[in-house]
């Protein structure tokens, strides 16, 4: 499983570190310059890959109970890790978030 992260997190560094060569027409020297921006947009790349990444083990427990039981009645390992691990994510780390912010380190205003 530690090996799984390992990767995980070197394949999210490497897809949100890609960048891509572009032309821009920079008007103060009325010529299209080259310019490398990113592909991905740092923060929407880290959450979509992270949630999938945290998500991993519930779906690769479906995958295997489906496997395992085609053609006979299916399990409750796939509803109850769904629906406890969507519950478990609602709460306790809704939770933890709204806990750790307080007036002394909010900088919204």
């Amino acid at each position: 499983m530690c090996a799984f992260y390992s990767f995980h997190n070197s394949a999210i560094e490497v897809i949100t570190s890609s960048k891509r060569v572009v032309m821009k027409y920079d008007p103060y020297r009325q010529e299209f310059i080259q310019t490398k921006v990113n592909v991905w947009n740092p923060t929407v790349a880290n959450l979509t890959l992270m949630a999938l990444g945290s998500r991993a083990p519930a779906i690769l427990l479906n995958v295997i109970e489906t496997v395992s039981a085609l053609g006979s009645k299916p399990g409750e390992l796939g509803p109850s890790t769904i629906v406890g691990s969507a519950a478990f994510n609602f709460l306790v780390i809704s939770g933890i978030s709204i806990y750790a912010v307080n007036e002394s380190n909010d900088e919204r205003t």
